[in-house]
């Protein structure tokens, strides 16, 4: 004879679904798109044609990547101190400066704009500006010091 099932009381289903949430990453904001302290989303796509991205961070310093990381970089490093102001230049191979990611005051998750230096890139009507190339000085976090990671991501979608 086979046992009666089991059955879930109230408790194991409270339990049962807390347990999906957690391992599902069920929150308010999907954690594929938040997986860092900080986030700076970005409209349009990095230029087909952009090789180096610059990761300039006010007061904190500056990184460069290759620029087709599928449009997400990531900095770390950043002290634990408040808001930043965040600027990412897309070069090409030649070194010309191709468009700028801008976002200001960024604290927890943020909407930059992306702005075009050359006109004719594959952005289609996003505004095309004259570009300085970004710089920043300053100060990571050491080691033992409390850090952020800034996530920075290209939505691909238009403004």
């Amino acid at each position: 004879m086979d046992p009666e099932p089991r059955r879930v009381g109230g408790v194991g289903r409270l339990v049962a679904f807390a347990a999906a949430l957690i391992v599902g990453g069920g929150c308010v904001e999907d954690p594929a798109y938040r997986p860092a302290d900080l986030q700076l989303d970005l409209p349009g796509l990095v230029p087909t044609s952009a090789a180096v991205a610059r990761t300039c961070v006010v007061g904190v310093g500056e990184r460069e990547a290759g620029a087709r990381l599928e449009g997400r970089l990531v900095f770390t490093g950043v002290p634990a101190a408040g808001p930043v102001d965040v600027v990412i230049d897309l070069f090409d191979e030649a070194g010309t400066l191709l468009a700028q990611g801008r976002g200001f005051d960024v604290d927890g998750w943020a909407q930059g704009e992306r702005v075009d230096c050359v006109a004719g890139l594959d952005s289609g009507d996003l505004p095309v500006e004259t570009c300085e190339p970004c710089s920043a000085e300053g100060k990571f976090a050491e080691p033992d010091e409390p850090s952020w990671v800034l996530a920075i991501r290209f939505t691909g979608d238009a403004r």
